[in-house]
């Protein structure tokens, strides 16, 4: 689910500062990514499709960035469904289910792909 790619081209080189920058983008995706999806839930619960719009393309890029790929792919298919007018709560609703869950799955996924490159870089 995860591009490693993506997330090894994050830092410059190897060596414990990169492994402890991402740990530290690891805790701000943590820190942000339940509040986005609050927002999300928010905005389907009060018709504000605004702010729907502006969580999903937030947390489109910190996934991107990341190389979390099926929530990059969510978020847009949110940011898609609400542009094109398909403003239906049980659609948008839906997809942000499953958003959620692709985030749970994530977690573990970006922990144990960060903590491996913590331990190869144990061993330069």
């Amino acid at each position: 689910m995860i591009d490693q790619i993506a997330l090894q081209n994050l830092v410059p080189s190897s060596g414990y500062e990169s492994f402890l920058f991402l740990k530290e983008l690891e805790q701000i995706f943590l820190t942000q990514t339940p509040k986005l999806i609050h927002q999300m839930h928010m905005g389907i619960e009060q018709g504000r499709f605004q702010l729907i719009t502006q969580s999903a393309h937030t947390l489109k890029s910190s996934c991107g960035y990341l190389g979390i790929l099926e929530m990059v792919d969510l978020c847009n298919q949110i940011e898609t469904n609400i542009s094109r007018g398909e403003l239906a709560q049980s659609n948008i609703s839906a997809l942000l289910h499953r958003l959620e869950q692709a985030y749970e799955e994530s977690i573990l996924e970006l922990n144990q792909l960060i903590n491996s490159f913590g331990s190869l870089n144990d061993k330069h």
